[in-house]
């Protein structure tokens, strides 16, 4: 062209910021490097080929904490009292100390409630009525999960397992 580099810029082509898409691929980051914080994030996304501030990073970071378990949502609640959490868990959250009540959550928690737990009774008297009872039944649980100790004590209740 016949220009000096120092008189020619060539602006890149802009390109709308689609929120959703960015929002996605943060929780894809994050959930394949749970520790990292807005700045790895926002690192992770430029190596990705993302240019995006980091101050976009963190507000969309911090705008909801997703909790998939009882733990998760307990260590969140803990961390913060500013950040939204939402939780989708199956223990009671008003005796896990997550929420006040159940009409009014109050706090920063709020969430959807599957009461497995109460149900785990159940499914191992169906189990044993499908299965011979002579045969023995193992039952696979998380030891650092506080519901534990409900739920052993409702099929030892019902005589289920010993």
């Amino acid at each position: 062209m016949g220009l000096a580099r120092s008189t020619y810029y060539d602006e890149p082509e802009i390109q709308p910021i689609d929120e959703a898409r960015l929002v996605e691929q943060i929780k894809e980051v994050c959930a394949e490097w749970p520790a990292y914080g807005y700045r790895r994030v926002t690192a992770e996304l430029h190596g990705e080929g993302r240019i995006v501030n980091h101050k976009k990073v963190m507000r969309l970071m911090s705008l909801i904490v997703a909790s998939p378990s009882s733990p998760a949502a307990l260590a969140a609640k803990k961390a913060t009292s500013t950040i939204p959490i939402v939780f989708l868990i199956g223990a009671d959250p008003v005796r896990l100390g997550l929420v006040e009540s159940y009409n009014r959550p109050g706090g920063n928690a709020t969430g959807i409630v599957f009461l497995s737990d109460e149900l785990t009774a159940k499914r191992v008297e169906l189990l044993n009525e499908l299965v011979p009872p002579a045969l023995p039944l193992a039952l696979l649980m998380n030891p650092t999960n506080p519901n534990i100790r409900k739920v052993m004590r409702s099929i030892r209740r019902q005589r289920l397992v010993e």
